[in-house]
């Protein structure tokens, strides 16, 4: 998750920077390995959260914090 993480911040960090609007993102060490579910369907969250974000922003920043909780069925 990392990587993914990585490459949609380097993605959308022109269109951001035009706009005069930092981008940054934060993934905690609990979240590393946690996703279980399709890639490409976080993949697309991501995309269109971080999309929206920084198309909707007229200033300061967008920050992308991802962290885990466990699901119910992991705390039994």
């Amino acid at each position: 998750m990392p990587a993914l993480v990585e490459k949609i911040v380097e993605l959308f960090e022109p269109p951001a920077c035009a706009k005069g609007v930092e981008l940054s993102a934060s993934l905690d060490a609990d979240a590393r390995g946690a996703f279980r579910g399709a890639a490409n369907g976080l993949r697309r969250i991501l995309l269109n959260l971080v999309a929206n974000a920084v198309k909707f922003t007229k200033s300061v920043g967008v920050a992308v914090a991802i962290s885990a909780t466990p699901c119910e069925a992991d705390r039994a």
